[in-house]
């Protein structure tokens, strides 16, 4: 749940608690005390009202509530969640009725990672003495507690039903998302995902989820062209946005991939620009850049942009991915020695016996070549010497001199 959440049901609680302790009447000699402790809880200072509620419980066990209660909370408040979770318990034992309380308790719980007691606990709350905003809050309580006792179906049909009374909550949205990609449900997911980050676009964390599963849904969307360069371009567009207002290595270099799986490269360029510019010796960059210029059909600048990474110096799934583009480079530079070695390096001896085989079918087609380009010279000067025999009325010469021209256009036509 989130800090404003929370602090919103400690001073809703506070405000019940001590309602509830003046009801207890006048007489007891510990209203002093009692006020004393509920200031020292309320400005933070947990080891007073550590010791304060905790002479209250010893002095009058399983009296009141309300001072196990406070008790919990200033526990919980130190970090001290076993004590906390026990007298939280003990309060809500004693006292059925206080439903924010036992919210307070199911947080605890999930914050101990008791999520199935977590569960129980919060499904138990009687949801309609809770205001509209308290709703809000259990209902993102009982997600969390259901996602994390493995009952994502369940976080997700409490959700859906919040969500019809609160349609403009983005939180309930984003924990939506977490709970139907817990179940497998991606595309679910990155709808409810980006739902939230419409209503809330300062939230750069629900928009990196947005971000994440846009590249992971457009990877996937390997038949239907139009869905990939949909999910990259809608996820692209949002990391522009987080880039633009959160400056970071990360969040460049999800704009300039998001738009590379968009085929905008120029624009994907445009930002490893700005990441190299500040991020000059990252391999990263570099090998992005390489890919880039390699779809623009700018190969010079890939090889070089994949050159400057490997000086760089990555290692394992990187270093293999930048040798096996630049192997891919390579081969339509039709520098197929440069490629094998490259394929070599990345360890795919498959495409390397491939550009092996290019290169020897590239040598003997040049070998062929030379030797076409040599009967082509034959054939032109024996043209030349039957012309300047004719004209000297040699032909007996000019007869012998056709035959030979006869067998050698017979050679060069079958060269071709």
């Amino acid at each position: 749940m989130s800090q404003r959440c929370g602090r919103f049901l400690l001073a809703a609680t506070v405000v019940s608690t001590l309602l509830t302790v003046a009801s207890v009447g006048a007489q007891e000699d510990w209203q002093a005390a009692w006020t004393r402790g509920t200031q020292a809880l309320q400005s933070q200072d947990y080891a007073t009202a550590v010791a304060v509620f905790g002479e209250i419980t010893k002095n009058h066990p399983d009296k009141y509530a309300a001072a196990y209660y406070m008790l919990g909370m200033a526990q919980r408040g130190q970090g001290q969640i076993s004590p906390a979770l026990a007298n939280l318990r003990k309060a809500v034992q004693l006292e059925g009725g206080q439903e924010s309380w036992k919210i307070v308790l199911g947080q605890t719980l999930i914050q101990a990672k008791q999520y199935q007691e977590a569960l129980t606990t919060l499904k138990g709350v009687n949801r309609s003495a809770l205001k509209p905003e308290e709703r809000a809050s259990h209902a993102l309580l009982l997600a969390k507690a259901a996602n994390g006792s493995d009952q994502p179906g369940e976080a997700i049909s409490f959700l859906e039903g919040q969500i019809k009374s609160d349609p403009s909550n983005p939180g309930l949205y984003a924990a939506l998302g977490m709970a139907q990609e817990a179940t497998g449900d991606e595309h679910k997911a990155y709808a409810a995902f980006k739902k939230a980050y419409e209503l809330n676009p300062q939230d750069e964390k629900t928009g990196g989820e947005v971000v994440r599963l846009g590249k992971t849904l457009g990877r996937r969307a390997t038949a239907d062209e139009s869905a990939k360069r949909r999910y990259y371009t809608e996820a692209a567009q949002i990391a522009e946005k987080i880039a633009n207002a959160s400056p970071s290595l990360d969040h460049y270099l999800d704009a300039g991939e998001t738009w590379m799986g968009a085929k905008q490269y120029q624009m994907a360029v445009g930002w490893f620009d700005k990441a190299a510019a500040k991020y000059p010796q990252n391999a990263h960059v570099h090998f992005y850049r390489g890919q880039c210029y390699s779809s623009l059909g700018k190969l010079d600048q890939s090889v070089s942009e994949l050159q400057q990474a490997l000086k760089i110096g990555p290692s394992g799934d990187l270093r293999k991915q930048v040798y096996e583009t630049l192997g891919y480079v390579y081969d339509r530079q039709r520098s197929y020695d440069q490629a094998a070695g490259a394929y070599r390096e990345a360890g795919n001896r498959t495409k390397e016996a491939e550009m092996l085989e290019k290169k020897k079918l590239q040598d003997q087609n040049l070998v062929a070549q030379e030797e076409r380009e040599r009967f082509i010279a034959q054939v032109a000067a024996l043209r030349v010497q039957i012309e300047e025999l004719e004209k000297l009325g040699q032909m007996d010469d000019v007869k012998v001199l056709r035959e030979q021209l006869v067998q050698l256009e017979k050679a060069l036509s079958e060269m071709q």
